[in-house]
């Protein structure tokens, strides 16, 4: 998500990260999309403040 923000034109000045542990569930209670996604499944919340780049350059 992060690296989305900064492609997109933004600097991130500050950041805020829950995160579990352990995943809330099994790894076999998961839909088969999300059996291989690790990390992702352990942040239930994330807070960002973006500001923009200055002269930000869309790259084609």
């Amino acid at each position: 998500m992060l690296a989305i923000f900064k492609n997109a034109g933004f600097n991130i000045d500050a950041l805020c990260k829950d995160e579990w542990k352990n995943a809330p569930i099994t790894r076999k209670s998961l839909a088969k999309e999300f059996i291989g996604v690790d990390d992702h499944l352990l942040v239930p919340g994330l807070d960002v403040l973006l500001k923009p780049v200055d002269n930000f350059k869309i790259e084609t």
